[in-house]
């Protein structure tokens, strides 16, 4: 039985993209717009193979400028009641990331400690 030759390019656009971000992580210090290209790059893969970025690549970029976000360097991030907010210091736009799952957990551990 032969591969979906569809299901072949979408697992072969996903190593790619997790290839890219590796290299990018790797280049930022030396050399920014080498790291933005490789976001860039990573993207297209994306649209082209029609596939969502991986969950680990999804933070690691400006969803408005394609940047990749190297924390002490061009990020910077807040926590706020419900989200955490990042703020690209390329482009000054904010991304906020819901951060509820984290806070059910801790609610439901405290909610032991009472009851025990």
């Amino acid at each position: 039985m032969r591969q979906n030759p569809d299901k072949s390019v979408k697992e072969i656009a996903r190593q790619r993209i997790t290839i890219l971000f590796q290299q990018a992580r790797k280049r930022f210090l030396t050399d920014q717009e080498l790291s933005n290209r490789y976001v860039h790059l990573a993207q297209k893969i994306a649209m082209k193979a029609r596939i969502h970025m991986p969950k680990e690549a999804k933070g690691l970029y400006c969803k408005h400028c394609l940047s990749f976000l190297y924390l002490p360097y061009n990020v910077r991030v807040r926590l706020q009641k419900r989200h955490i907010a990042q703020t690209c210091l390329m482009c000054n736009r904010t991304m906020r990331h819901p951060y509820i799952r984290e806070q059910k957990a801790r609610r439901a551990a405290s909610q032991k400690r009472k009851s025990i």
